[in-house]
């Protein structure tokens, strides 16, 4: 059920109703996004946190921990817990840096390769499912809103450092 968020709710006072609205249609779109990947896999019971590892060391093999740690914005002790999971079931593969032996490398393991092909093919039907349908002016259009939302997060982000 998707109920409009309360505009006088305590820490949202005076905030526009309908950004608030757009506010909770993200969450509901990236929920059912991640629920449409988790139900196409056919590892089942595979943790968000999982994936996400999966996805970012997938598109970028040979990534340090330290590096995973901030593109996730996990914590370094959360994320090595993560991954020895994730080592202990195949899934990733870690080794020490060629120059830096206290950097820890990672790559897929044969059974996270196999997943992370899944789990693209899942994201290409998302994709063909629920973006092409729109017309080309829409997908340009809503395109165009996303970035200057993007840019907006971005900025506020940079100004928190």
């Amino acid at each position: 059920m998707n109920r409009p968020v309360d505009a006088s709710a305590p820490g949202l006072e005076g905030v526009d109703p309908v950004s608030l609205e757009v506010m909770q249609e993200f969450r509901r779109i990236n929920h059912l996004r991640l629920s449409m990947l988790a139900r196409s896999l056919p590892k089942p019971g595979l943790p968000p946190t999982q994936g996400l590892c999966m996805n970012v060391i997938g598109e970028n093999e040979g990534i340090t921990q330290r590096e995973l740690s901030k593109a996730l914005h996990i914590s370094p002790a959360t994320l090595t817990g993560v991954i020895q999971r994730m080592e202990a079931q195949g899934l990733v593969e870690r080794w020490a840096d060629e120059k830096d032996h206290r950097l820890m490398r990672l790559r897929l393991g044969k059974e996270g390769q196999a997943l992370h092909i899944q789990a693209r093919a899942a994201h290409r039907r998302g994709v063909e499912d629920n973006i092409v349908p729109l017309d080309a002016r829409d997908r340009k259009e809503l395109l165009r809103l996303l970035r200057l939302v993007g840019d907006n997060f971005e900025a506020a982000v940079a100004a928190l450092k």
